[in-house]
């Protein structure tokens, strides 16, 4: 909406260029050479801004059907029709007998949530058969009513109703949100990864995964990579491994990363013997149990 408003002026300022342009050739023939450029300029103009205005109620309509995608009320008339019967279904036994498991709702608007599927099923079923354009236009009209009728029931009565069990809301087809807060914990898997070579001087760490298991998949953990190289200290690499180290925590080095692989350039040290250790880390920096030592030599 925003896009058009601001192109809308833009074809006005075209038209008005064009008028000027034309006025311009009917007054002075002679300098018709002037008018012709500027009615192909307004031209450009408003072609370039019906482009600007054809993209916006593109984008407008992909949102509108993306919104329709998403609603839990089938846009389909044959899959409403199913969703509504079994959702009046089970709202009459809730609320049925002297004992009825939702005895909160009151029978009339159970009456009410009838007559209508009762009011759909009868414009539907017209549809099903030839039929005519009026008839197809009484069943749109019918379903537009139902379906604000429904949306109000699930909301007044459903929805929020904590006498209504999750389970129930499944039932019903309607999506419920969690209110209960679910705290993720650290880390408790190990990680580990494959080890590639590249090309000289290359090592890189693929398919970093946990030991066993798969994560949380609400869980935002990275990987802390140790690693450490043996050889002679310099003055880039002042900190060498004199002994194999046992656990990550002998390890000089660490990067952080929330990729699946990660790659390191070790140039000059071709023919020494790099460690690596694996742990997943946290957003508040708990970290997980280390796991098993890689090592390779660095080609």
């Amino acid at each position: 909406m925003q896009v058009t408003v601001f192109a809308m002026p833009i074809v006005i300022r075209g038209i008005a260029i064009t008028i000027c342009g034309v006025q311009t050739m009917i007054r002075a023939p002679r300098i018709m050479v002037y008018g012709v450029p500027i009615m192909v300029f307004a031209l450009r103009i408003m072609i370039g801004a019906s482009q600007i205005i054809h993209s916006a109620a593109q984008n407008i309509t992909k949102r509108g059907e993306a919104m329709a995608r998403s609603s839990f009320i089938p846009s389909k008339n044959k899959l409403f029709h199913i969703y509504l019967t079994n959702f009046v279904q089970i709202i009459q036994v809730k609320t049925s007998g002297a004992s009825a498991d939702w005895d909160f709702l009151d029978t009339a608007y159970v009456q009410e949530l009838r007559a209508m599927l009762d009011k759909w099923t009868a414009a539907y079923e017209i549809t099903l058969s030839p039929h005519t354009p009026i008839q197809t236009r009484e069943r749109n009209q019918v379903r537009k009513e139902v379906e604000k009728y429904l949306r109000d029931f699930i909301n007044e009565f459903v929805r929020y109703n904590r006498k209504i069990t999750d389970s129930e809301r499944d039932a019903l087809g309607i999506p419920y949100r969690d209110l209960i807060i679910t705290t993720i914990g650290g880390p408790v898997s190990q990680a580990t990864a494959d080890l590639g070579f590249p090309g000289v001087h290359l090592v890189e760490l693929r398919k970093i995964r946990p030991v066993s298991g798969v994560l949380d998949d609400r869980s935002d953990y990275g990987v802390r990579i140790f690693y450490g190289l043996t050889g002679e200290a310099t003055e880039e690499e002042a900190f060498r491994l004199t002994k194999p180290p046992k656990s990550g925590n002998d390890l000089p080095k660490s990067v952080f990363t929330r990729r699946k692989k990660y790659l390191f350039d070790f140039d000059g040290e071709s023919g020494n013997t790099v460690y690596f250790c694996l742990r997943y880390e946290n957003a508040k920096g708990e970290a997980g149990p280390f796991g098993p030592m890689l090592s390779a030599i660095i080609p």
